[in-house]
């Protein structure tokens, strides 16, 4: 395998600091000598940047050796989630479907079948496959408890209908719907794993209204390997460091990466930074507050970013800072 240097994004520097520069200038004077660096100040950015790299070059150094490199070379390890939802303009519909809220007359039978895995190099490899009944129990979880229809918006506080007040707030019923399932056959979907994608029999309901299937991979689940994970690493909170959460697509072959941070709620659009060797790929991203914002809900934002890689992904992990293994989320 070709290997190359480690390499972080470049140009985080300049990036907070004309937005917070004269807010620093301005409580400089009176700061404490050992107060910490204000959130988003250009020496805040550098110290995230800097435990950022030593974080991703420990993680790379450690990785050869570790447990979660065993089960990343020795086992199918699946990259993207055993049901893949079809995408639907409809927003209820959508959400009934994510839900699982489905409903279906048809007779689904729980007579168990064979079937076989498809790896990339071709080779195949027999599986015993779940039944209909079996792959509908993993997707379907039932009706939801609807709220009774209201035919208009209910209004509540100082805006509510007649009032001057434009700060007023209006609730309307929650989104509520049943997908119906009208046809299931068994098919095949092509699954992202560790070794590259791999052609996997998969149960395919068809559902009224919609053009793809929901599909549910049709072999049982402790055949593959969940992404691993690394032991005893330091993952304390480090201001303005966010944390790699899901990859946005498993494609080997690309030279960019797509994949999700972690940022809080008022935090300004995150920059991706990234450490790259012949082994492994480490992802994270630099945040910090909104200037001027003091107060903000504690809540977990996904923020998407894009790297440009060195070399084609391969067969390489893409780690968190965490020592994660990274795959593509189902939410």
């Amino acid at each position: 395998m070709r290997t190359f240097a480690p390499r972080s994004s470049p140009g985080v520097r300049p990036w907070f600091g004309a937005l917070l520069l004269p807010v620093t200038l301005l409580a400089a004077g009176c700061a404490a000598p050992d107060a910490p660096d204000p959130p988003g100040s250009p020496a805040a950015v550098d110290a995230a940047a800097e435990e950022f790299d030593r974080r991703a070059a420990q993680l790379a150094e450690a990785w050869p050796t570790s447990a979660a490199a065993e089960v990343w070379a020795h086992e199918l390890v699946t990259l993207e989630p055993l049901t893949v939802t079809p995408a639907v303009a409809d927003e209820a519909l959508a959400q009934a479907i994510f839900a699982g809220w489905l409903d279906t007359d048809l007779e689904l039978g729980n007579d168990p079948e064979a079937g076989e895995l498809t790896l990339p190099d071709g080779e195949t490899r027999p599986v015993p496959l779940h039944s209909a009944a079996e792959a509908w129990a993993q997707v379907a979880t039932g009706a939801p408890e609807c709220p009774d229809p209201s035919p208009e918006p209910t209004a509540t506080g100082p805006g509510a209908a007649g009032s001057a007040d434009p700060d007023g707030s209006v609730s309307s019923p929650a989104l509520c719907a049943v997908a119906v399932v009208t046809d299931a056959r068994l098919g095949a979907v092509a699954l992202a794993t560790n070794q590259g994608p791999v052609e996997a029999p998969a149960w395919l309901f068809t559902i009224d209204g919609v053009t793809d299937p929901l599909a549910r991979v049709a072999v049982p689940a402790d055949l593959f390997a969940d992404p691993p994970r690394m032991a005893d690493v330091d993952y304390s909170h480090q201001p303005g460091l966010a944390t790699g959460q899901h990859l946005t697509a498993a494609d080997p072959t690309a030279e960019t990466l797509g994949f999700q941070v972690g940022v809080g709620a008022c935090d300004t659009e995150p920059v991706p930074v990234w450490y790259e060797t012949a082994a492994v790929i480490v992802v994270g991203g630099l945040a910090a507050p909104e200037p001027g914002v003091d107060m903000c809900t504690d809540q977990l934002v996904l923020a998407e970013v894009t790297i440009q890689l060195a070399a084609p992904v391969g067969d390489r992990p893409v780690l968190a800072t965490t020592g994660e293994v990274l795959a593509v989320s189902q939410w």
